[in-house]
């Protein structure tokens, strides 16, 4: 029987609840439903959290893996909750944790329940609390892996998208595909097609050259061979807004991503719907990023390298901070015992390096951005994470998984007559920025690095001028910005906590 899908309340929420004398004091809506689910018992599937305050009781949880991004400040018998930094810093003064920022500045996520700011969590898990005259119980939990049936892996993941998908027929709601050349978006266009749900909307937004894609032209071609409207979505331009917009909306938990503000805002003027988003088919299908060196060196206990593999050296980027923000430079030492913590954890997980980059990595600097950035009005579905294939995705045996080749046959089954569109390739050069948008951005970039105090004075001058000389070649504006992006983070956390 297929779930029902229920979509919850749009926006952000903070509630606050406290035990003094027998008495629990609750300030905030008395119920809350944000995200969605697949049905309503407790163990629902879906990406949500919610609440109820009834008879001086507090109940709350949210999905199995945590995805929907909640945050919480506990003191005693006090708790804050909420899906927004800038909420809690309305009612909290934050200050930063420097070593939790450093490891991000070195690695590109955090660690663990670990954010930007001190005290402040980010649950790693399911979160549940309960609240009543008694006091305060909050526990997280992670799913257990379940056993895979052994039997033709690549049937078993077909059908089980297939059965992801299904919560949305019938659905009166728009659905809107945002298609790429890769393999996840395809996964879930081949899918739907086979099922007859045809996306009112498919977009594919460009990129700014120096880099390279043909994401569109691929994309372009699928919606033709299935008769689907697709919308080329053009460059961001705005790089240095668009960059700090970003970060507040996605809580400082990701660098990335600032180039689908075209997509939000395109998403805007759009109905209200919902948005299939493919994440989490990489980590978890044929990363590009875990390596059967890493698996290897995780299982023969090689630490050292396995640090050395994870950790890449960042000493260009620790040379541009002043020194009253040099601990924003983790100590080695410190790096190493906070990554191997974290790592041997997943010991005993069928792929552990995997599990180790989902939890960490993806859940929290990609899926937040679909949920907070991305999306605009419309809500994000991720068909990977329903229960069913989650499980089986953490279950696949290391062999397929490494393969390098598992997802790609997956998708020959699924493709049909579509086999002949290629995958993207590297070939097509991004949007040139006009002399209107080099000039704006130029302004921009100057204006940010001068302003900029975790820079050294003199680097803050050599940064303006490297600016001005990309007169002669406009893409090494763009070059530049996307290196300094980490720099800009940090100015405007130390900003925001001032």
């Amino acid at each position: 029987m297929t779930a029902t899908l229920k979509c919850g309340t749009p926006g952000d929420f903070i509630i606050k609840v406290s035990v003094l004398n027998g008495h629990v004091e609750f300030t905030g809506l008395p119920d809350g439903f944000y995200g969605y689910s697949l049905g309503d018992d407790a163990d629902a599937d879906g990406v949500f959290v919610r609440w109820a305050f009834q008879n001086n009781r507090l109940q709350l949880s949210t999905d199995r893996l945590g995805l929907y991004p909640i945050y919480y400040l506990q003191h005693e018998n006090q708790l804050m909750l909420s899906n927004s930094i800038e909420l809690i810093r309305q009612h909290q003064p934050l200050t930063l944790d420097t070593e939790a920022v450093a490891i991000f500045f070195r690695l590109g996520f955090y660690l663990g329940q670990r954010t930007a700011f001190k005290g402040l969590c980010r649950p790693n898990g399911q979160l549940q609390v309960s609240v009543s005259a008694g006091g305060l119980e909050l526990s997280i939990s992670r799913p257990t892996q379940s056993q895979v049936d052994n039997s033709d892996f690549e049937q078993q993941y077909c059908d089980l998208m297939h059965h992801a998908l299904q919560p949305l027929v019938g659905q009166t709601a728009a659905l809107y595909m945002p298609l790429t050349g890769g393999k996840d978006s395809r996964h879930i266009f081949l899918s739907l097609h086979q099922a007859g749900l045809k996306p009112d909307c498919c977009y594919t937004v460009s990129v700014l050259a120096p880099h390279y894609n043909d994401d569109q032209q691929v994309a372009q071609q699928l919606c033709q061979r299935t008769a689907l409207m697709h919308q080329a979505l053009a460059a961001e331009t705005k790089l240095i807004s668009s960059e700090q917009r970003k970060n507040l909306l996605t809580n400082f938990e990701t660098r990335d991503h600032s180039w689908a503000t075209p997509v939000a805002r395109y998403l805007d003027t759009r109905p209200a719907g919902i948005v299939l988003d493919g994440f989490g088919g990489d980590v978890l299908s044929q990363s590009s990023i875990v390596t059967p060196e890493m698996h290897s060196a995780y299982h023969a206990e090689d630490w050292e390298r396995l640090v050395k593999l994870i950790a890449r050296p960042n000493q260009y980027n620790n040379s541009w901070l002043t020194e009253a923000y040099q601990d924003f430079i983790i100590d080695e030492r410190v790096l190493a015992e906070q990554l191997l913590a974290e790592l041997k954890s997943f010991t005993g997980t069928v792929n552990p390096v995997a599990q180790f980059y989902f939890w960490n990595r993806s859940r929290r600097t990609i899926a937040i951005s679909s949920i907070r950035f991305m999306t605009g009005r419309s809500l994000a579905y991720f068909p990977f994470m329903q229960q069913q294939l989650v499980d089986f995705l953490f279950s696949l045996p290391p062999a397929l998984y490494f393969s390098g080749s598992f997802h790609s046959r997956v998708l020959q089954r699924l493709a049909g007559d579509l086999a002949t569109v290629p995958f993207a390739a590297s070939e097509q050069p991004g949007d040139t920025l006009s002399w209107w948008q080099w000039s704006r951005l130029v302004l921009a970039v100057s204006w940010e690095l001068l302003n900029n105090r975790v820079i050294r004075p003199r680097l803050r001058i050599k940064g303006v001028l490297q600016a001005l000389a990309s007169i002669t070649d406009r893409k090494q504006l763009v070059s530049f910005v996307h290196f300094y992006r980490k720099l800009s983070y940090l100015g405007q956390l130390v900003r925001y906590v001032d």
